[in-house]
């Protein structure tokens, strides 16, 4: 379950109050929050490995 708080208002200095703001928000129905996970990070440091040494999968594999 995700909740975001939204920002409603700001600070009018010519004024000197808050202002709401009635922007209209839209969002996905569905949110791929995959590149945030630990399994994404962790591919993402084996690919990078990989390029360094110029190796494939299996040649990795073989090296450790």
């Amino acid at each position: 379950m995700l909740f975001l708080n939204l920002k409603r208002f700001e600070f009018n200095y010519d004024k000197m109050n808050k202002v709401k703001i009635n922007d209209y928000c839209e969002f996905p129905n569905t949110l791929d929050m995959s590149k945030y996970t630990l399994g994404f990070n962790k591919r993402q440091d084996l690919i990078r490995e990989m390029e360094e040494k110029n190796l494939s999968y299996d040649e990795l594999e073989l090296e450790q």
